[in-house]
């Protein structure tokens, strides 16, 4: 607790029970992958290696009886809706004690129960060493709650800020923090203003405003700030770190690794800089130096699945198949409920071109859950398509059609997956008109119609919604080389070769999307 306002216990003899309480306030860190809850980690048990000598193989003696419960109880904002638990969770026998930790979700309260119990009062000397080994080799593995993607402050959240204002600058850096986390970046920004005004010749307070700025879109103005924090403190790291993502928007990967690499010697576990450097590395196709990395990151945080995610990736684009499968498989039997794996598995498996095993991973998670996961779904339709169960993919995209109205996201990838498989073409033009209501102008959902549009047959019409998807989004590669493809079948063969050659220069994947095109006649449209 930061502040404690009460303290307090009480001891009942008949049951030999003592019971120590607690109240105060305290600030919960959701920073990295989510929140480690407060009282939800243990002391575990251990013994000392011995010497040898005389009774070097006596048994260890024990205290005993002993029996340890705590109870971790968190109220989640917006109902608990969308928030998971990852990690953490154990069982097991272990230096004559037997020890659990056990997570779940019901509504909108998160329970963490850990229970100690001893067994025996003394273990041999074999099962001590067995037990230190096993200990000291175990990787930590933290229990976390994990708020939704995209989670932003509710109502009660603003109120709570609101009722405390800072009147320091570290006060306004973490206020600004924790508004960047639920997804507030104007907050964010204005609070580091705050820190600025308040300590103008703090380096900390300048490179935080510049990280905030950058992640604004205003890179001239991140760039003043954390030049002026580095003249103010050459050794200021959050400096390093905005400097890092003004050369990785900017392409500069080599200043990537160099301005990570000084942080990483402040701090050699640092994950946001190990993470960083990494990809950078990735980019530069320094592939051994990338997962060098991110087993980094990944020792430094166990349970961190993005990090584990993005090993995958490295592995894929390396073209280490052997290493990779080997992967996909460790990753999902340390993972099997965790919507990110699965789907990250299943997507793997189908490129693989084996639909039914991605159907299988899917199809599994999909019936352990409550209420099914609308991307899970999603992609479960794409397999059944490749296993051509059109009618399971018709069921699934209208679950998702139902459960999600309202997220021109879901509803994008409706119509996006119909379009690659050239299915429901009348349907998937329903989806993108749904979704474009939602988010007028979108460039990624007039990318989708385009190409349902092309699908279609309809090159004039799928060519107007193209030019204005690359009105919004000049660089995107998919609307570039459907844009090709719609002036080829228009006459205009050699401006669309060089949309199509333009869009491979960004993106050597580009025809992938369109491995299926082929406009259909008018009555032959499902």
């Amino acid at each position: 607790l930061t502040t404690t306002d009460e303290i307090g216990s009480t001891y009942d003899a008949e049951a030999n029970v003592l019971t120590l309480t607690a109240r105060g306030t305290t600030t919960l860190d959701w920073s990295g992958e989510g929140l480690i809850p407060p009282g939800a980690t243990y002391a575990p048990i251990a013994v000392t290696e011995r010497t040898a000598g005389p009774f070097h193989d006596a048994p260890f003696a024990l205290v005993h009886p002993v029996f340890n419960r705590q109870l971790v109880i968190v109220r989640l904002p917006d109902g608990g809706r969308g928030f998971r638990v990852s990690g953490g969770q154990f069982d097991r026998t272990e230096l004559g004690y037997h020890m659990s930790r056990s997570l779940r979700i019901d509504g909108e309260t998160a329970t963490i129960e850990v229970l100690v119990r001893s067994l025996v009062p003394e273990i041999t000397a074999a099962e001590a060493e067995a037990g230190r080994l096993a200990t000291n080799t175990r990787p930590a593995d933290y229990p976390r709650i994990i708020a939704p993607t995209g989670y932003r402050l509710t109502d009660a959240d603003q109120a709570a800020l609101s009722a405390d204002i800072p009147t320091t600058e570290s006060g306004w850096l973490d206020r600004a923090y924790a508004l960047s986390r639920a997804g507030d970046n104007p907050g964010a920004l204005d609070a580091a203003e705050q820190a600025v005004l308040l300590a103008p010749d703090s380096a900390a307070a300048f490179a935080n405003r510049g990280v905030y700025k950058f992640w604004a879109g205003d890179r001239e103005g991140a760039e003043v700030d954390l030049n002026r924090a580095v003249e103010l403190d050459p050794s200021e790291r959050i400096a390093m770190n905005g400097n890092a993502l003004l050369a990785n928007a900017e392409g500069r990967y080599q200043d990537v690794v160099i301005e990570m690499s000084r942080a990483l010697r402040q701090v050699p576990a640092d994950t946001f800089a190990l993470n960083l450097r990494g990809r950078a590395y990735l980019a530069q196709g320094q592939y051994d130096r990338a997962l060098r990395d991110i087993d980094a990151l990944i020792a430094a945080a166990p349970s961190a699945v993005a990090s584990k995610l993005l090993r995958l990736t490295i592995l894929g684009v390396a073209e280490r198949e052997p290493e990779l499968n080997s992967a996909l498989t460790d990753i999902l039997q340390q993972h099997p409920d965790d919507p990110r794996v699965v789907g990250t598995v299943a997507a793997y498996r189908l490129q693989q071109d084996n639909a039914q095993e991605s159907w299988d991973i899917l199809d599994g998670l999909i019936r352990r859950q409550p209420q099914p996961d609308p991307e899970l779904l999603i992609q479960r339709a794409e397999a059944a398509i490749k296993l051509d169960r059109i009618d399971d993919a018709i069921a699934d995209f209208a679950l998702v059609r139902a459960a999600s109205p309202d997220n021109p996201g879901t509803l994008n990838g409706l119509c996006w997956t119909a379009a690659l498989a050239g299915i429901m073409l009348d349907q998937a033009l329903q989806d993108c008109d749904a979704a474009l209501t939602l988010a007028p102008g979108s460039s990624a959902i007039l990318d989708s119609k385009a190409r349902v549009l092309l699908q279609q047959g309809k090159a004039a019409e799928a060519l107007e919604i193209y030019d204005a998807a690359l009105t919004k989004t000049p660089d995107l590669p998919a609307s570039l080389y459907g844009r090709g493809l719609a002036r080829i079948a228009l006459g205009r063969t050699e401006e669309g070769e060089a949309d199509k050659a333009a869009a491979i220069a960004l993106y050597a994947g580009s025809a992938e999307a369109f491995e299926n095109y082929a406009p259909v006649a008018e009555a032959a449209r499902p």
